[in-house]
């Protein structure tokens, strides 16, 4: 006959099992989907998993050209953004690299499997992992609170 604190061992040990359980199933699911790392500088930073960097663009690259290079081989594209050097009045310099965001991590794998293969206004392109978010990104001008500079 068992005593009700052996059957209050015995559930803890079943659930004990259960999420270890659930840790192997958790790490079968990481192993098939492993979290990759960016490294800037010395810091190491986990990769956005829809956003990738595209390098070695030419200065005159639009956003759209991204999108335009991009949607058809590998995808829906969420955004696309060529990232330029600040200036007052109107669009400043590209400077040559920028980030575009997929719907799919599938769209994101076949983007990294055209690496140095895509050609963009003769230039090969190069393609890697982005810790930033295309999205968030805010526009040259678009950060300030007030108009007229009242703080807050």
């Amino acid at each position: 006959v068992n005593s009700p604190q052996d059957e209050k061992m015995e559930t803890i040990e079943s659930t004990k099992t259960d999420i270890e359980k659930e840790n192997e199933e958790g790490t079968k699911l990481d192993a098939k989907h492993p979290i990759h790392k960016v490294k800037v500088g010395k810091l190491e930073f986990p990769a956005h998993p829809f956003t990738l960097r595209v390098l070695n663009l030419s200065e005159d690259v639009e956003d759209m050209d991204l999108v335009d290079l991009f949607r058809p081989k590998c995808g829906g594209v969420v955004h696309a953004r060529i990232i330029r050097e600040r200036q007052h009045n109107g669009k400043g310099r590209s400077k040559g690299w920028g980030l575009i965001q997929f719907e799919e991590k599938e769209s994101v794998e076949k983007a990294l499997a055209l690496n140095d293969t895509l050609m963009l206004h003769e230039k090969a392109v190069h393609v890697e992992r982005s810790h930033m978010p295309a999205v968030s990104l805010i526009p040259p001008g678009m950060h300030k609170v007030s108009e007229k500079g009242e703080g807050k």
